[in-house]
């Protein structure tokens, strides 16, 4: 019940400092555990199978992102995302935090060793991301 709360609207924000909602997600896992808040929190995660939220918005903000890049779509949110990412490419450097969510969408596919769906925009589809998602949770 505590997650989807957490968690609304996370593709837009996710980028952000998310260590608030980490402490919520583990202060509620402890308290249906009834354990002392000096308990591991790996061992919270293990028991409960509950994966750190941060996993979940990247997952997120990765799906929403792949969803702009369709190539038919004319939704505003997709010609936002063109004109905002051609000022991204060709930014510069004192207006990088104007850029934050590219930034981590980049970072994200980055440490998956996916540069190159960045530089091409070229995402196969979703059910691609599934797949790659359960494997790195393994």
């Amino acid at each position: 019940m505590v997650k989807p709360i957490l968690m609304y609207g996370c593709e837009i924000w996710g980028y952000g400092n998310n260590n608030v909602l980490e402490k919520v997600q583990l202060k509620c896992l402890k308290h249906v555990l009834n354990v002392k808040s000096c308990t591991p929190n790996c061992i919270v995660y293990s028991e409960t199978g509950v994966k750190p939220l941060q996993i979940d918005i990247d997952t997120r903000m990765i799906s929403f992102w792949s969803k702009l890049i369709q190539p038919v779509c004319n939704k505003i949110s997709v010609i936002v995302y063109t004109i905002m990412l051609s000022r991204f490419m060709y930014n510069n450097p004192t207006n990088a935090s104007n850029f934050q969510w590219f930034k981590h969408i980049k970072n994200i596919l980055v440490k998956c060793g996916m540069i190159n769906v960045w530089e091409h925009h070229d995402f196969p589809n979703h059910v691609w991301l599934k797949k790659i998602y359960k494997y790195e949770a393994i």
